[in-house]
């Protein structure tokens, strides 16, 4: 039986497991932006372009240094430094928490503009 390869706190494993919870996380946001997108457009070419949009932005805001840490791209940008122990657990959860609060924001924007939207 191989033994886990332990990297300071948490084991590879814990790790890896994590990295890709905040991938899941990053694309559960864009799914919501997704959504958001859908409802205030007809078209699927604007609903992608506002997803691609939205990616653009958080790049553009990523060159901020003192937003890095806010910024939700973090979450799928900077998933391999934490594979390799150049960051910790602790420096994602300011970006998971922004992301959360931004799928909140989109999910609920578009129950209230879908429920006074005319068919």
């Amino acid at each position: 039986m191989p033994t886990p390869v332990i990297f300071g706190q948490m084991t590879l494993s814990q790790t890896f497991f994590f990295s890709v919870f905040c991938m899941w996380i990053f694309g559960i946001l864009l799914l919501a932006i997704s959504l958001l997108g859908g409802v205030f457009f007809k078209s699927t070419y604007a609903n992608l372009l506002l997803t691609g949009g939205f990616i653009v932005t958080l790049m553009v805001l990523n060159i901020l240094p003192h937003l890095q840490k806010y910024n939700p791209i973090t979450l799928s940008t900077n998933n391999m430094s934490l594979l390799t122990t150049v960051k910790e657990v602790t420096d994602f959860l300011p970006a998971i928490i922004v992301s959360f609060a931004m799928i909140i924001v989109a999910i609920v924007s578009a129950i209230i503009v879908f429920n006074k939207k005319q068919v």
